[in-house]
């Protein structure tokens, strides 16, 4: 069964998104947890060794960005590169792709911070 079904490809052409739902495989899922994770801590380090709760635009357990995140950890080139990531951009965007930017975005359960829609 294809990553995504031709109405979501519709959907993706007319209003530029849609929604894909349990396409990750738990082995990559459970990765880019892990990973996740890792980036959180260190983000959460770096705010004690500052004696703060913000850097950046990252707030502790209310939101995390995190770019770059292929340079620091190239064992998410395993999600980044798979076969599943390859079907969906070549179902969205065509045979020819570039990865431009990578980044955890994360907002907090319960007490997150707004963060406006975009692309």
């Amino acid at each position: 069964m294809p990553a995504l079904s031709e109405a979501q490809q519709k959907q993706f052409r007319d209003e530029g998104y849609c929604i894909l739902e349990r396409v990750i495989p738990e082995d990559l899922l459970a990765l880019l947890r892990d990973e996740c994770q890792g980036f959180i801590d260190a983000k959460n380090a770096e705010m004690d060794r500052l004696g703060t709760d913000t850097v950046g635009i990252s707030h502790r357990h209310k939101r995390y960005f995190i770019a770059n995140c292929l340079k620091q950890r190239p064992v998410l080139a395993d999600f980044m590169f798979s076969e599943i990531m390859a079907e969906i951009c070549r179902a969205t965007l065509g045979d020819e792709a570039y990865l431009f930017h990578d980044q955890y975005v994360v907002k907090g359960g319960e007490g997150g911070m707004k963060f406006a829609w975009h692309q």
